[in-house]
């Protein structure tokens, strides 16, 4: 099943976290805080599965583990960790998802880091698999590629700045 970004969106910028210390606003400003209060922490991450998905016959259990972001010589990166990915539906969601945490991180980092670039997006996958069920669409696209009708596209060109910059990295998420 496709996990959903508006759930992963919930868990990052929303839900509050409760730890035996106290409470932690989000996920989201965690992470940041972290990265503010120290440019070189291992500690700026968000989980996002959790065992309140484990239970018996659960069909929507999420596949991104947790989200780790670094900086290593003023150069931003963002690691995705994730037990499972379907190659068809459930990468055309999160990739972008996940490209739009990294800019919105390197945005409201570069006023405290004016050096700070934007580098690396890796995600790790414990299993990569393809639904019977998109057999065709991959066909379709290995025949399209091999008749020299596919064109590889750069995220950045169909991205909509003013979409961006209204709903995506100015938003306010209660950080």
């Amino acid at each position: 099943m496709v996990q959903s970004t508006r759930t992963t969106g919930y868990l990052v910028f929303y839900k509050q976290i409760q730890t035996k210390f106290g409470n932690i606003q989000n996920q989201w400003t965690y992470a940041k805080n972290q990265l503010l209060s120290d440019k070189d922490t291992r500690q700026a991450l968000m989980f996002i599965s959790s065992p309140h998905v484990q239970f018996e016959g659960n069909k929507d259990f999420i596949c991104t583990l947790n989200y780790v972001f670094s900086i290593n010589e003023d150069t931003l990166s963002l690691e995705v960790n994730r037990r499972s990915q379907d190659v068809i539906l459930g990468i055309t969601y999160d990739y972008p998802w996940e490209f739009l945490l990294l800019e919105k991180m390197y945005n409201e980092l570069k006023p405290t880091y004016p050096s700070l670039k934007r580098g690396t997006y890796t995600m790790f996958c414990n299993n990569i698999h393809l639904y019977e069920r998109n057999f065709e669409i991959v066909k379709k696209m290995l025949n399209d590629y091999a008749a020299g009708e596919y064109k590889s596209v750069d995220i950045n060109d169909g991205v909509d700045s003013k979409i961006l910059d209204n709903y995506v990295l100015n938003k306010d998420f209660g950080n």
